[in-house]
């Protein structure tokens, strides 16, 4: 998340984890999805200059994701349908 910032990873366990890109140490992870299943549609990351947003297809929604406070969820947007795709706007 920009040059000072950490290397935001998702697992395939569904949990979202930060590290240093300096020294490759972990700095947060936070339980978000349920586990992937194989073939199911795999959530995406946008990342912003303050956010990171995380589909969630099995949920039906997004979540909003504050990586400078220890991968805290801000908000999480219920949709009611599977997001296929997840691109950010404006700014």
């Amino acid at each position: 998340m920009g040059a000072d910032g950490p290397v935001l990873v998702l697992g395939t366990d569904g949990t979202p984890r930060s590290y240093d890109p300096e020294s490759g140490g972990a700095l947060g992870e936070t339980e978000l999805l349920d586990a992937l299943k194989p073939r199911a549609p795999r959530p995406m990351i946008q990342v912003d200059t303050a956010r990171a947003y995380v589909s969630d297809p099995a949920g039906q929604a997004i979540h909003e994701i504050d990586y400078n406070d220890d991968l805290r969820r801000a908000r999480t947007f219920e949709l009611g349908f599977s997001p296929a795709h997840l691109v950010e706007t404006g700014w």
